[in-house]
């Protein structure tokens, strides 16, 4: 699958803990994964909860249009039945500052407490202001957040990009299913391996590089370009990956191989360009108006954010981390 490298490195084999072709447990238990994760992805409910929200934000802002956007891991279709429902509310035209937001909608919901919502927490001292909520009918937790981002137009094009190799979805429930029996999910979180599953599909020649996407579009979000163009397979020229106990466990190994070989002092992890690319070569490369923080660049792993071209996604991990997942 994975047919070029920067180096021309050869791969050793390794074997996999799991012979996910083999076992009579694993494969079943990925499918039912996915098809579980595929359902919620497409589930009634989250038009319901939209929906309740929406409720609120028009009584805590009665003169203004509010909608809001639903990204994670349940939207892109690599969660669970416990995972988390995240929101980002739009108020047009706000007067108030993220934080004043959120505590006018608080307002609303204590008096909606008992009926529809139950609060759990406010996080107004974060990056990003939240309201932790569950929703009771259906017992969902809920995150409202309300500083404007790229998130949800960031997970509509991981899902798009899924959905070109629906090969990827399983990939990354199986890597977190091991990151969770390492102990490791507070520092390989979702959102890394999703990126990183990508890159290796676009080096596999099996995935477009999101800068082919935003061809002839112009940033809508300070230098930020969140859109893209939805191209099929035949405009893309790539095939779609059969999924099967072999073709997972192929992908997979080399996936292990690829980045347990990966030169990480030399190169970065950008699915945006989505091609060997070394990190002084990224610096000069980013389009105008961003601006680099050396600190986040120099980490030992550098792994670009698909939207903020940036941010290092990877500024948590450091190299004993993943070698220990990726240690086979």
């Amino acid at each position: 699958m994975c047919r070029a490298s920067a180096d021309e490195i050869s791969y050793p084999m390794l074997q996999l803990q799991e012979d996910i072709g083999q076992s009579k447990n694993y494969w079943p238990k990925l499918v039912r994964q996915v098809d579980a994760a595929n359902q919620l992805r497409f589930s009634p409910i989250i038009q319901e909860i939209k929906y309740d929200v929406i409720k609120v934000l028009k009584e805590a802002f009665p003169n203004k249009t509010t909608n809001v956007d639903c990204f994670g891991s349940r939207v892109v279709g690599v969660g669970n039945e416990n995972s988390d429902l995240d929101m980002f509310a739009h108020i047009e035209y706000p007067a108030q500052t993220a934080v004043q937001q959120l505590y006018a909608t608080v307002d609303v919901l204590h008096k909606k407490a008992n009926q529809t919502w139950k609060i759990v927490n406010t996080l107004v001292d974060t990056r990003v202001p939240i309201i932790c909520l569950t929703h009771i009918q259906s017992k969902i937790k809920v995150d409202i957040n309300f500083s404007k981002g790229a998130a949800p137009a960031r997970d509509l094009l991981v899902s798009y990009m899924f959905d070109l190799q629906p090969i990827g979805r399983y990939m990354v429930h199986y890597l977190r299913d091991r990151t969770r029996s390492l102990l490791l999910s507070f520092q390989l979180r979702s959102h890394l391996h999703t990126l990183m599953v990508i890159y290796f599909l676009q080096i596999s020649q099996l995935l477009p590089p999101v800068k082919n996407l935003q061809q002839n579009l112009v940033p809508d979000m300070g230098p930020v370009i969140t859109k893209f163009n939805n191209l099929s397979h035949v405009e893309l020229g790539i095939q779609m990956v059969d999924v099967n106990p072999q073709t997972i466990q192929d992908a997979l190994q080399q996936y292990f191989n690829f980045y347990q070989t990966f030169n990480y002092d030399k190169y970065t992890i950008s699915p945006y360009y989505g091609t060997w690319i070394s990190r002084s070569e990224l610096i000069n490369l980013l389009p105008r108006g961003y601006t680099l923080r050396a600190v986040d660049w120099m980490r030992p792993i550098l792994l670009q954010d698909i939207i903020y071209l940036n941010e290092n996604n990877a500024d948590r991990i450091s190299l004993e981390h993943l070698k220990r997942f990726l240690s086979l």
